[in-house]
């Protein structure tokens, strides 16, 4: 989910992410930064339809969702 908020950690020349110290929520033991490679390919392709489709629902509906059983009233 953050991902989609930050679509500029993604390197589409290089081909990697790159993730900011901010970009971090592990506390204890924290990296200045954090470079994601080797990606496959073909990862932009699937980044540009992850970025233009809707945004997916929060954790907490997901968990409501199936907790209540709403994904069996389609």
């Amino acid at each position: 989910m953050r991902l989609y908020d930050n679509p500029a950690w993604y390197d589409e020349k290089r081909n990697i992410i790159h993730l900011p110290e901010e970009a971090q929520k592990k506390h204890k033991k924290r990296q200045l930064e954090r470079t994601i490679h080797p990606l496959p390919s073909m990862f932009h392709y699937l980044l540009k339809d992850f970025w233009q489709a809707r945004k997916s629902p929060l954790e907490s509906t997901w968990k409501r969702i199936f907790r209540d059983g709403l994904y069996l009233q389609a």
